[in-house]
């Protein structure tokens, strides 16, 4: 729903609500063709329901407050049961909270100054297996983690319209962060790896003219590992693992109208900068950075598209995430680039 009142004040609001039900079997075999060494079913079951709502209200002619709130419940139920293990896992949980979020524009002509703050959730899970008990993780219950957002920056647009861009600085809180990590046997399970905080500047910018249009975006990032959970401690080094140092990338584009065909060409490069990446405490790895390219040409004609597309230009091979197997021995591991990768594809609209 959405509506005004008045020339000044516009109002939104909704309702959201989504359930699913998950069940698996996992099954992990020794790699040598013998009988499976681990087998676990288990059952998730989650619901989330939200009331959300916001108001923009124009105080002046320049300057405009946005206010908006998301009131939400998500539940959680956990069945499971472990090969070997007498105990059967039964366990819920929920999560009641209020999400809010405010704006400050300024309007300045071409340029508007922006100030913005946002909160942000993700709901209590649960671990299945054995767990070892205490303060040390796995833990039977998966923390909700919370994340805090502010940013400021100004937009713009200049020369008629041809050119825009935006420029802000940001920095956002996260508590009880969750994140995937093996265990010392090399199972999978959820961690709570305590609290973070990540601060950067980033910028983009898009220039059109006629058929042709260019972009960039750039972002630096400062993250940092607060105040690591006891119960997961990733060492000394207080990065925060698997943020990219730093992000760019642009692209070009070409859109042509041909009788009753419109034909759109595009190449894109982009650079990621050194990611650190920490499984466990004892296991961490390193991304130097990597090099992505595309090339692609569609043609639409009528409700028909199709598009042609390579990507790895350079047949690049940079490690891009040495998360690699926990279950291979131990050694190098590497994940590189995927080669040189053609794509045709055929569409319809019905």
């Amino acid at each position: 729903m959405n509506g005004d009142f008045g020339a000044r004040l516009k109002w939104s609001a909704g309702l959201f609500f989504s359930e699913y039900t998950h069940t698996r079997t996992v099954a992990i075999s020794d790699g040598q063709g013998g009988p499976g060494v681990y087998r676990q079913h288990r059952r998730d079951h989650v619901d989330e329901a939200a009331l959300f709502g916001d108001a923009a209200y124009a105080l002046t002619d320049r300057l405009k407050i946005i206010a908006g709130a998301r009131l939400f419940r998500i539940g959680v139920e956990h069945r499971s049961e472990t090969d070997g293990d007498p105990t059967e896992v039964s366990e819920e949980d929920a999560l009641v909270d209020i999400t809010p979020r405010l704006v400050i524009e300024y309007d300045r002509g071409p340029f508007v100054l922006y100030a913005l703050a946002t909160e942000g959730y993700r709901g209590p899970g649960f671990n299945a297996g054995a767990v070892p008990g205490g303060d040390q993780q796995p833990a039977r219950r998966v923390k909700p983690d919370e994340i805090v957002a502010g940013e400021a920056g100004a937009r713009f647009t200049l020369f008629e319209g041809r050119l825009r861009g935006r420029s802000a600085v940001f920095v956002a809180d996260w508590r009880n962060i969750q994140s995937d990590r093996f265990d010392a046997r090399g199972l999978p399970f959820t961690a709570n790896l305590g609290d973070g905080r990540n601060r950067g500047i980033e910028g983009e910018v898009e220039w059109r003219d006629g058929p042709w249009t260019l972009d960039a975006h750039a972002v630096v990032n400062d993250p940092e590992l607060t105040r690591p959970d006891p119960g997961f401690a990733l060492g000394t080094d207080t990065r925060l693992p698997a943020v990219a140092d730093f992000n760019v990338q642009g692209g070009v584009v070409h859109e042509a109208h041909l009788a009753h065909a419109t034909v759109r060409s595009e190449l894109r490069l982009g650079y990621v900068g050194p990611t650190d990446i920490a499984l466990s405490p004892t296991s961490t790895g390193a991304s130097a950075g990597c090099l992505t390219s595309s090339l692609g040409v569609g043609v639409e004609i009528g409700r028909w598209a199709i598009r042609a597309s390579v990507d790895n230009l350079f047949n690049r091979n940079d490690d891009t995430f040495t998360f690699g197997n926990p279950f291979y021995a131990s050694g190098d591991i590497s994940t590189p680039q995927r080669p040189v990768t053609a794509r045709l594809a055929l569409t319809a609209r019905f």
